[in-house]
């Protein structure tokens, strides 16, 4: 049996676990104002006063349904993204952002731009395809939880429309 010491972090893995401890110093952050946040909103939403026990139990629910669905949701999210097309989705992008800023001198360039991003996309689609042909259920069930979001989607952006054409008034 050898004492083989053992392997130490690289400097790039070190990067990664201090940018997931800010991101976990952001979720306490959020998590401890909301009470503060929280309770006025709660207590004008009802319009009873502050102390009052449906604030405190509200209060509660709306703690314990962020952390709950922040952790769920975190969870899914990232692993529908790693198996269904972060990269796609950011090469993706580059059409959108070279579209919507068709004006703007770009700062770099794309070799061999449009056919590079395009056939990097054209690949990610056949490996996805293949998932839905190898395992329909799995990918049947990612995009139904992908699609859970579709209605909170619309709810903001008809909410959002709504703000914006009152404040334009």
């Amino acid at each position: 049996m050898s004492a083989e010491s053992p392997p130490r972090f690289t400097a790039t893995q070190w990067l990664i676990v201090a940018i997931a401890a800010i991101g976990f110093l952001f979720d306490t952050y959020e998590l401890l104002m909301t009470p503060l946040v929280g309770v006025p909103a709660i207590a004008e939403l009802l319009q009873v006063p502050p102390n009052n026990p449906l604030v405190t139990v509200w209060t509660g629910r709306m703690l314990w349904m962020s952390a709950l669905c922040g952790g769920v949701f975190g969870l899914l999210g990232g692993w529908l993204i790693d198996r269904f097309g972060r990269k796609r989705i950011m090469a993706a992008s580059i059409f959108v952002y070279r579209r919507r800023l068709s004006d703007v001198a770009s700062p770099y360039r794309v070799p061999g731009y449009p056919w590079t991003p395009l056939l990097f996309i054209l690949a990610a689609a056949a490996l996805v395809i293949n998932t839905i042909v190898t395992q329909p259920i799995r990918a049947g069930l990612g995009l139904g939880v992908v699609l859970l979001g579709a209605p909170v989607y619309f709810i903001w952006r008809s909410r959002k429309s709504t703000i914006d054409a009152v404040e334009s008034k």
